[in-house]
C-alpha cells in the first residue's frame, strides 16, 4: 500500500473516529445537562418549600401572640370580676389593624356564644359550641394553640382556617376561645409570591389531606374544591410513613403534567405543602440546547467530510502545504492565524476573521497592532513579539482584541513557533473567553457574598474530601484558636493534634452515624486548644453534599461556631446550682416548692435538732398543702396562693400547729416562682419557727403597754423595729393610717408588710430600706419620700424620722415616727402645675415647652433624628370672643386642645402659648429630612382637618379653621428662641396667603418640610 493511500485511510478513519467521538461527547453532555436541569429542578422546590414554611410560620407566630395578648387581656378583664365590652372591642379592634391578615378577632363565652367581635350580632348571636377546637378547648386546660380545617366561616361569610386558644376564669376553670380566622385568599396569596413557571403549581393540604388551596385554582374540577382529600395512593403512602419532607417525580392525574414535587410538612401549622415544578418548564432550556447540540453535531458532520474532500483532493501538495494546512486545520473552532517575524498576518482561519469582524482579505497582511489591544503597537514590535518567537515550546497567554468596530474582548492565546524553508512563523490559536471571564467574576462575587454571610454569623467553614481524606477549614478555625488567618495550617492533621482527646471518639462516633444514613445531619461539639493553652469549644455542623453511585459519601461541608462563652455560662449555671443546694441544706428553716396547683414538688428540711418534726420528705412529694395540713391552715396557704396570683406580691402569714404534742408557732413567707411569663410557674414557701420569738415577744409586749398611753396620744403614726425587722408595737395613729389592726402590725415584718414596693412599683430591696441601713450602722435618719402600702393595696406617701434604740450598749431596735404628707405634696404638685402648665387647658405652657424644647434640640441630634415645630394660630377666633364672651372663647380653646392630643403621639408635646396660639413639637421622625419634613406636614395636614370640624358650643355652632408653621430641626445649631421665631414667621406666611393654610420656614441651618 501507498503511503498516499495510507494517509487516505488514515485520513478516512480519523475522520470517523473524530465524528463518532464528537456524537458520542454530545451525548455525554446532554445526558449530565438534563440532569443538572432536573436537580436545579428539585432544590428550587425544595428552596420554595421551605420559604413557604418559613412565611407561614412567621404569620401564624405572629397570629398566636396577638391571641395570647388578648387572652391575657381577658383574663385580666376577668379577675375584676367583669369584661369591659367597648373597651375588648376597641383592643380586638387594634390588633386586627396590627394582623391585617387576621379576618377578625372574636370571642366566645364558656357556653360557646360569641360575645365579642368584628360584624357580631347581637341579636342572633352563632354558636361555637359544635366546634371541635372549641370542645377540644374546653376539655384541655393545656390545649395551646388550636388550628382548624377549613370551613365557611358562620360570621366571615367565607372559607377561613380557624387559629384559636382558650382564655380561663381566675380560678382556672374555662372561660371559652378566642378564635383568629384566617381567609383561604390569604394562604393563596402567600403561595402566589412563588413563580415556578406556567404549568407550576403549590398546593396546601391539612392533616387529612385535605385541599386547603392551590396555586394556579382550578375550581372547574373537583380536586380544586375545598377540603377535597382523593389523592394518589403513592402520596397517602408517603404521609402516612411519617417523613418530615420528600421529592419525587410524578404525572399529577388532575392536569395530566409531568411534575418534579417536593412534599413537606409544614413546622408551626398540620398542613403539608407540596410544590411542583413541570418538566415541561423546567427542561425547557434544555431542549434548546439539545437541538443547538444536535446542529452542532451535524455540523460538524458536515464540515469533516468537506474538510477530508478538500484534503484528499489537495494530497498530492507539497509537503510544505500539507504541514502548513495541517496546522491551519486543527482546532477549527478557535480563531487560528499565522504571523511572520516581522508581526504581519499571513494566514487566518475564518473562525478568527468572523472574531474580528473583518473579511479574510482585509486582514491579510495587516500588522498585529491592528488587533491586539492590551499592548501599544511600540511594546508589541520590541518587547512582545521578540518573546513570542524565543519560545521554545507551546505557550497560553491572556490578552485582550480589538474588532474592525472597535470593540473589546477576552482571548485567550496558544502560541508555538514553527520553521518552513528557515522561515520562522508563530502559530496563534485564540478563543473567545469572554463568557469565562464574567462567570469567574460571578463565581468570585458570589463566594465573596458567601464569606462575608459566613463572617456576619462569625461562623468558619469547612470541606471535607472524604475520598482523598483531605480537609480544609477557611482561616476563621484560626483565629477561633488565637491565631493569625496564615499562621497555623488547618488541615486535618493540625486538626487531630489540637483535638482535646477526652472528645475525639464522640466526634468520631457522630461523624460515622451522619455517614451511615443515620442522622439528617452531622453535628458534635468539641474543644480544640487554643494558642493560649486552654481549650475553646466549638459546634460543629455539616451534611453529605456528594455521594457516588451506589451512595457511598464523597463529600461533606459544613460550619465551625465559638460556642465557648455558651459553655462557660453553662459551667457557671452548674456551679451556682450547686451553691445554691449548700445553702439550702444550711438553712434552718424549712423549704417548700409547690407548683401552681399546690403540689409540694420539693422539701428542704433544716438539719438542727430543735426544729419541728415535720413530715419526711418523702411522704410530702407529690401531695398538696392541704393533704398534710389541717384545714384551717390549709387555708392559710391557699388564701396566701390566690392573693400572690392576683397581685403578685408575696405573702407572710403566721399559724400554730401541734407536732407531738407540743404547739410549734410557725412564721411562712410565700413567695411567686416566676419564668418568661408574667404569670407564677409554682410558689417557694419558708416556714421558720417562731416559737421562742413568740416567748420573748409576749415579754416584749408587757412592757410595751406601760407605754400604750403615750403613743396613743400623738397624732404622728409611731412604731418599733426589732433586729429581725419584725414590729415590736405600734400607735393607734400608724394602724389607723396603714389599714391594719395592731394584731396585723406587731409580729410581722414591716417591710414586707407595707413597706414593700417603691411608688412606682418597683419591688423594694430589704438592704435598700432605710429601717435595715439604721439597724446596721446606728445612723439616725429623717427619710422624706418613702412610700407605705394600706392593707386594701392602696399607697401613701410618707416622711418619716428614724431612731437606734440602744440597751447595754447594744442596738436591739429601731422607732420609727412617720406622717402621711399626701396633701403636702398635692399643693406642690398644684403649684408646680401652676408653674408649668395652661390654667384653661391644663396644657404645658411657654416655660415647660422651652424646657422640653432645651431637652429634644441635643436629643435629636444624638439619635440622628429630625423633629419639627409646628406654630398654630386659630383663625377668626377674636369675633368668637367679641360676640359671645370669653366664656364661649374658652369652652372652644378647651375643645381645641383635646383635639389637638387626639391628633398626636404620647411622646409628643402639645402646649398653649397664650391667646389662640399652641405649639405642637414633633420627635423621632427619622434620620432623612424629606421623609421627616412629609411626615410633619402629613401631621399638619392632618390638624387642619379635625380643627376644621364645626364646634358644638352651648346653644352655637362654630366653624373655626387655623393657621399652621412648620420648622424642621435637627441638633443644637438653632438655639430655642429662634426656632419658634421661624416656625412663628412660617405661621404669619400662612395667615398672610390667606389662612387655613400650612407653610414651612425657610431653610437657615435646619431643613424644613
Amino acid at each position: 500500500m501507498t503511503p498516499s493511500r495510507n494517509l487516505r485511510t488514515l485520513l478516512l478513519s480519523g475522520l470517523v473516529g473524530a465524528n463518532i467521538l464528537v456524537f458520542a461527547l454530545a451525548g455525554v453532555s446532554l445526558h449530565q445537562s438534563r440532569q443538572q436541569y432536573e436537580q436545579r429542578a428539585q432544590i428550587l422546590t425544595q428552596n420554595i418549600a421551605r420559604a413557604l414554611d418559613q412565611d407561614l410560620s412567621s404569620s401564624i407566630e405572629k397570629i398566636d401572640l396577638g391571641l395570647r395578648a388578648v387572652s391575657d387581656e381577658l383574663e385580666r378583664e376577668l379577675a375584676h370580676k367583669a369584661v369591659d365590652e367597648p373597651r375588648m372591642q376597641a383592643f380586638l379592634a387594634r390588633y386586627e389593624q396590627r394582623l391585617p391578615e387576621v379576618e377578625a378577632f372574636r370571642v366566645a363565652n364558656a357556653a360557646g356564644l360569641v360575645i365579642l367581635g368584628k360584624g357580631l350580632d347581637k341579636e342572633q348571636r352563632p354558636s361555637w359550641s359544635d366546634r371541635e377546637y372549641f370542645t377540644y378547648l374546653r376539655d384541655h386546660a393545656d390545649g395551646g394553640l388550636q388550628v382548624s380545617k377549613p370551613r365557611f366561616g358562620r360570621v366571615a361569610k367565607q372559607y377561613i382556617v380557624g387559629f384559636a386558644r382558650r382564655y380561663n376564669h381566675p380560678d382556672g376553670s374555662f372561660a371559652g376561645v378566642i378564635s383568629a380566622p384566617i381567609a383561604l385568599d390569604h394562604f393563596t396569596a402567600l403561595l402566589t409570591h412563588f413563580d415556578l413557571g406556567p404549568q407550576g403549581t403549590v398546593i396546601l393540604r391539612d392533616a387529612d389531606l385535605g385541599l386547603v388551596t392551590r396555586v394556579p385554582p382550578i375550581p372547574d374540577q373537583a380536586a380544586g374544591k375545598v377540603g377535597h382529600n382523593a389523592v394518589s395512593a403513592e402520596f397517602r403512602k408517603l404521609v402516612e410513613s411519617g417523613v418530615a419532607s420528600a421529592t419525587y417525580h410524578i404525572t399529577i392525574a388532575p392536569d395530566g403534567i409531568e411534575r418534579t414535587l417536593t412534599y413537606k410538612r409544614l413546622t408551626s401549622v398540620p398542613m403539608i405543602a407540596i410544590v411542583g415544578a413541570a418538566s415541561a418548564d423546567y427542561l425547557q432550556g434544555w431542549y434548546a440546547e439539545a437541538y443547538q447540540t444536535a446542529g452542532l453535531s451535524l455540523g460538524f458532520l458536515l464540515l469533516s467530510l468537506l474538510s477530508g474532500g478538500f484534503v484528499l483532493h489537495f494530497l498530492g501538495l507539497t509537503m510544505r502545504e500539507s504541514a502548513r494546512n495541517e496546522r491551519y486545520l486543527k482546532s477549527a473552532s478557535d480563531g487560528i492565524h499565522i504571523l511572520d517575524a516581522a508581526g504581519r498576518l499571513v494566514e487566518a482561519n475564518d473562525r478568527f476573521c468572523d472574531m474580528l469582524g473583518y473579511r479574510r482579505d482585509e486582514l491579510l497582511g495587516a500588522d498585529l497592532a491592528a488587533w491586539d489591544a492590551r499592548w501599544p503597537a511600540e511594546a508589541l514590535r520590541r518587547e512582545i513579539l521578540p518573546k513570542a518567537f524565543a519560545l521554545t515550546e507551546a505557550t497560553t497567554i491572556e490578552t485582550r482584541h480589538r474588532r474592525k468596530d472597535g470593540t473589546t474582548f477576552d482571548v485567550e492565546v496558544n502560541l508555538s513557533v514553527f520553521s518552513v524553508d528557515g522561515q520562522r512563523f508563530l502559530y496563534a490559536s485564540a478563543r473567545d473567553i469572554t463568557q469565562r471571564k464574567l462567570l469567574e467574576r460571578t463565581m468570585a462575587a458570589s463566594e465573596q457574598r458567601m464569606e462575608l454571610a459566613l463572617a456576619g454569623a462569625d461562623l468558619g467553614s469547612w470541606d471535607l474530601d472524604i475520598a482523598h481524606a483531605t480537609c480544609t477549614h477557611n482561616a476563621r478555625l484560626a483565629t477561633m484558636l488565637g491565631y493569625a488567618p496564615d499562621e497555623i495550617e488547618t488541615n486535618a492533621r493540625t486538626f487531630e493534634a489540637l483535638l482535646h482527646p477526652d472528645d475525639a471518639a464522640a466526634l468520631r462516633a457522630a461523624f460515622s452515624a451522619h455517614l451511615k444514613g443515620e442522622t439528617p445531619s452531622f453535628e458534635a461539639e468539641y474543644r480544640l486548644r487554643h494558642r493560649d493553652d486552654h481549650w475553646a469549644w466549638v459546634l460543629s455542623r455539616g451534611k453529605v453534599v456528594e455521594r457516588d453511585d451506589t451512595g457511598r459519601a464523597l463529600r461533606m461541608a459544613g460550619t465551625n461556631l465559638d460556642i465557648s462563652e455558651r459553655k462557660s455560662s453553662e459551667a457557671a449555671l452548674k456551679m451556682r446550682e450547686m451553691r445554691l443546694a449548700t445553702l439550702l441544706a444550711s438553712m434552718q428553716d424549712l423549704v417548700l416548692v409547690l407548683d401552681t396547683g399546690g403540689t409540694i414538688v420539693e422539701s428542704f428540711q433544716p438539719s438542727h435538732a430543735r426544729r419541728p418534726a415535720y413530715a419526711p420528705r418523702e411522704q410530702s412529694l407529690g401531695k398538696t398543702y392541704a393533704d398534710i395540713l389541717p384545714p384551717d391552715i390549709a387555708s392559710l396557704y391557699g388564701d396566701a396562693l390566690a392573693g400572690i396570683i392576683t397581685d403578685g406580691q408575696p405573702r407572710t402569714f403566721e399559724y400554730a400547729l401541734t407536732i407531738d404534742g407540743k404547739e410549734f408557732i410557725s412564721l411562712a413567707t410565700m413567695s411567686p416562682m416566676r419564668g418568661e411569663s408574667e404569670y407564677p410557674t409554682g410558689f417557694l414557701v419558708v416556714v421558720r419557727d417562731i416559737t421562742a420569738e413568740r416567748e420573748s415577744q409576749r415579754e416584749i409586749e408587757r412592757l410595751g403597754r406601760t407605754n400604750t398611753l403615750l403613743l396613743e396620744s400623738v397624732g404622728e403614726g409611731i412604731f418599733g423595729v426589732d433586729l429581725g425587722y419584725r414590729a415590736t408595737f405600734v400607735n393607734s395613729a400608724a394602724t389607723a393610717m396603714l389599714g391594719y389592726t395592731e394584731a396585723e402590725l406587731v409580729g410581722a415584718d414591716q417591710h414586707w408588710l407595707f413597706h414593700h414596693h417603691r411608688a412606682d412599683g418597683r419591688p423594694y430591696a430589704p438592704q435598700e430600706c432605710p429601717i435595715h441601713m439604721t439597724l446596721a450602722d446606728g445612723q439616725v435618719r429623717h427619710e422624706e419620700n418613702e412610700w407605705f402600702w394600706r392593707k386594701d393595696g392602696s399607697g401613701f406617701p410618707v416622711a418619716m424620722t428614724l431612731t437606734p434604740v440602744v440597751e447595754n450598749g447594744r442596738r436591739v431596735g429601731v422607732v420609727v415616727v412617720f406622717q402621711d404628707i399626701t396633701e403636702r405634696q398635692a399643693r406642690e404638685v398644684a403649684i408646680r402645675d401652676l408653674a408649668f402648665y395652661d390654667a384653661l387647658t391644663h396644657l404645658p405652657n411657654r416655660r415647660l415647652l422651652l424646657d422640653r424644647l432645651g431637652v429634644a434640640l441635643p436629643a435629636s441630634a444624638r439619635r440622628n433624628s429630625f423633629g419639627a415645630i409646628l406654630y398654630l394660630d386659630l383663625d377668626n377666633f377674636k369675633p368668637l370672643n367679641d360676640t359671645k364672651g370669653h366664656a364661649f372663647g374658652d369652652l372652644l380653646l378647651s375643645e381645641v386642645a383635646q383635639r389637638l392630643l387626639r391628633c398626636v403621639r404620647a411622646e409628643d408635646t402639645v402646649a398653649r402659648l397664650g391667646g389662640d396660639e399652641f405649639v405642637v413639637m414633633l420627635e423621632n421622625l427619622g434620620p432623612d429630612a424629606g421623609q421627616a419634613a412629609a411626615q410633619a406636614n402629613a401631621i399638619a395636614e392632618k390638624i387642619a382637618a379635625v380643627l376644621d370640624v364645626p364646634y358644638a358650643l352651648p346653644d352655637y355652632r362654630h366653624h373655626c379653621t387655623v393657621s399652621i408653621g412648620i420648622c424642621l430641626f435637627h441638633g443644637v445649631d438653632v438655639e430655642v428662641g429662634e426656632l419658634l421665631e421661624r416656625a412663628d414667621a412660617a405661621m404669619y406666611q400662612a395667615k398672610v396667603a390667606g389662612r387655613n393654610t400650612i407653610r414651612a420656614a425657610a431653610p437657615k441651618n435646619c431643613l424644613c418640610a
